[in-house]
Formats: structure tokens, sequence, C-alpha cells
């Protein structure tokens, strides 16, 4: 029986980090959270951008919300998920999607709640104004209010799915 030969592989990535010009993966961390950053002034303001005219336009206080419809107030939602990458840890993108999942539940079955909308927008205005300095079960808790909200309000989606499908 002959001996055993071990072969090693070249590591590529060990070798480009010992190059110059390389770098550790604890530095490209570093580098890619900087970039984000770098981010973070026009993301917010692409936030308060979003807020502001879902406020206007399906807020309480708007003229002809009823004229709106369910695929704008999905798109302004989508935008605020989009930026909300620069706040982390501070519930908007869920916040934003359980907006969206409203909008879309509403637009499917032709439910529209303005007191549902409203307790959206107010819990995603708080989020933006305080969401980063809550606890994570604080940020929790209001999403999974605002999931209450739509079913109580609108429904339970996964009800309605049943019940257009002919399940009972």
């Amino acid at each position: 029986m002959k001996p055993v030969k071990m072969i090693r592989a070249p590591n590529r990535l060990r070798a480009a980090m010992a190059a110059a010009g390389g770098f550790s993966v604890r530095e490209a961390v570093r580098r890619s959270e900087a970039a984000v950053d770098t981010l973070r002034e026009p993301c917010l303001a692409a936030i308060d951008a979003a807020l502001g005219e879902i406020d206007q336009r399906f807020g309480p206080a708007a003229p002809d919300r009823d004229g709106e419809d369910y695929e704008t107030l999905y798109v302004l939602a989508t935008r605020i998920i989009d930026s909300s990458i620069v706040v982390r840890n501070s519930g908007l993108d869920d916040a934003s999607r359980a907006l969206c999942d409203l909008a879309d539940l509403s637009s499917e079955i032709g439910r529209w709640d303005w007191q549902a909308v409203e307790v959206h927008v107010e819990a995603l205005k708080m989020l933006r104004a305080a969401g980063e300095a809550m606890t994570k079960d604080q940020r929790t808790a209001i999403i999974e209010g605002l999931v209450k909200v739509t079913r109580k309000r609108v429904g339970d989606p996964k009800a309605l799915l049943a019940e257009a499908n002919g399940e009972t």
C-alpha cells in the first residue's frame, strides 16, 4: 500500500487578504457600515418625505382621501422599506410591511378602513421618531399590534384567503 499524500489546495481568500490592498472581513464590514452611514441623511429624508405624503394623502385631514387608491399607499410604504436600512433596529421596515399588507388586503377584499390606516401611519411616525431608542420587545409589540389592527378592522388574511378558495 502506498502512503497517503496530502495535497493542500491554495486558499485564494487568504492570499487575497495577504496581498497588497487586501483586507480582513472585519475591515470589509466596517467599510460597508461606513458606506451605509453616508446614505443615512438622504434615506432619512426619503422616509420623511414618504411619511409626509402618506399623511397628506391618507391622513385624517386629507381633503380627498376617499379618491386615493390602495396602490398609492402601497408604493409609498415600500419607499419607507427601501430606505429603512439606515435606521436599523427601529422597526420602520416591519411597520411599513404591515401597512403594505393592510393596503394589499384592503385592495383584494374591497374594504377600506381609515382608522386602521391612521393607526399604521401614527405607528410609523412614532417609530421614525423613537424606534431606535426603543427596546426590541417594545418594537415587536407595536408591530404585533399593527397586525392585530389589520385583522380586527379589515380581516384575517389567512381566513379571507380560505374563504375565497371555498374552504371553511
